[in-house]
């Protein structure tokens, strides 16, 4: 399982306009939501949300067929191998002391991009 850190682009636009705009702030600043979810638990958010109407994943891949495509992904081996099952953790305190963040919870985020993606007609 791959999992990717992510983080609202609506926190992004705030953290810009808090760091311009705080006298204090100082320094470079990691903006990045609480957890790095799995793939698979992003799909369980939009699947309690949306499965009743969208075939949403919930099994994961083993990791050997991941290996096998990864050539035709793009995917490097050794990308593989230093990120597969490994949640990374990153810190946002900096943020959240020196600007004042705080951040939407990430299951927000999902479930708000995919009714904009619904909305949009991208997803039918």
């Amino acid at each position: 399982a791959l999992s990717f850190p992510l983080v609202d682009v609506r926190d992004v636009a705030k953290a810009q306009i808090l760091g311009a705009f705080t006298p204090s702030a100082s320094g470079r600043h990691i903006v990045i939501s609480e957890n790095s979810p799995f793939y698979l638990e992003i799909a369980e958010v939009l699947k309690n949300e949306y499965g009743e109407k969208y075939p949403i994943p919930t099994k994961t891949l083993p990791n050997l067929p991941i290996y096998f495509a990864a050539p035709f992904l793009k995917l490097k081996w050794s990308f593989l191998k230093n990120n597969l099952g490994i949640r990374p953790q990153l810190d946002n305190s900096y943020s959240k002391q020196d600007l004042g963040m705080t951040y939407r919870p990430i299951e927000e985020t999902i479930l708000d991009h995919a009714k904009q993606m619904i909305n949009d007609g991208f997803i039918k």
